[in-house]
């Protein structure tokens, strides 16, 4: 539970990202200005927009935590994208559409869409939020921090991102991604591990890395720490990176 909490905290403070309010803001203008789904003339200019605002502000919050939540799910996260996003998508409308009927109705007087009419909207928005949100987590990190994680930059281009956890496998790294076959490259994985420098993970072995979001939950047996992945992998936590794996809140 403290580490599902953490977990949506985190969803949650993406939204307040300096970006996300500016296209927020953009959608909340142009749909003030346009009027969609019969909106349009029946409240006054100031309060269309606190509508808008208020009903894109919930929506972009529910999306965040339905997604992030179901992508967090390990058997979830190994079915084939469209299966996992339409999934999502349909969770999404089966939770937003409902309160957003009834909230239509009570401020319109009965006027605009009726349920059945919202339905199809909501769930191919959703199902766009969902690609949006697949594209930025499999491809965001190589592109957005080049200098900041070198490593990533080491990744093919078909990698199955984002980057889960690194393994020492003789003179090789193993990089592990969302799914597939582990990525091998051809390195000392001290050299991988420095290059990860600012990507959101931390050594735990002395032949393993771990991203922060990839871990799931955590177990002791007789003394030895192990976390457990979103994909059910356990990786040993060396008595010397104890302390770093709590003070990052994963055990």
């Amino acid at each position: 539970m403290p580490f599902a909490l953490r977990e949506l905290r985190a969803d949650l403070g993406r939204l307040a990202d300096l970006r996300v309010a500016a296209l927020l803001a953009a959608v909340t203008v142009a749909a003030t200005l346009a009027g969609p789904f019969g909106t349009g003339g029946v409240l006054p200019t100031a309060a269309l927009a606190l509508y808008w605002g208020g009903t894109i502000a919930v929506a972009a919050a529910l999306s965040t935590v339905v997604f992030g939540a179901l992508d967090r799910v390990g058997r979830i996260r190994r079915w084939p994208t469209v299966l996992w996003i339409a999934l999502s998508s349909a969770v999404f409308t089966a939770l937003y559409a409902p309160p957003l009927y009834l909230a239509n109705r009570l401020l319109f007087r009965g006027e605009g869409p009726g349920f059945a009419d919202l339905l199809l909207p909501i769930l191919i928005l959703a199902f766009v939020i969902g690609a949006v949100v697949w594209v930025f987590s499999a491809h965001g990190a190589r592109a957005e921090a080049p200098g900041a994680a070198p490593f990533l930059r080491r990744l093919p281009k078909g990698f199955a991102g984002p980057l889960m956890r690194l393994e020492m496998q003789d003179h090789y790294v193993a990089a592990h991604g969302r799914d597939g076959a582990p990525e091998l490259i051809l390195m000392r994985f001290a050299d991988a591990v420095r290059e990860l420098e600012g990507y959101p993970g931390l050594q735990v072995h002395r032949s393993h890395w771990v991203a922060v979001e990839a871990v799931k939950d955590h177990r002791r047996d007789r003394g030895r720490l192990h976390l457990i992945l979103l994909d059910g992998t356990e990786v040993p936590v060396s008595r010397s990176y104890q302390a770093p794996v709590r003070a990052a809140g994963l055990a």
